[in-house]
């Protein structure tokens, strides 16, 4: 099992969207691992430094 997590772990995504305020600087990301299954999860981030 620690071999597939390690594995997983160390793969590219495959589409990875990048997004820059330019009145804020903010800077944001949508990276999508995987278009193989249907299957999708995710979260939200938002703090600065992250």
């Amino acid at each position: 099992m620690q071999d597939l997590l390690q594995k997983f772990e160390n793969k590219r995504p495959e589409i990875v969207f990048e997004w820059k305020d330019p009145e804020t600087e903010a800077v944001g990301w949508v990276v999508i691992n995987s278009l193989r299954g249907g299957a999708a999860g995710g979260g939200t981030r938002m703090r600065l430094g992250l």
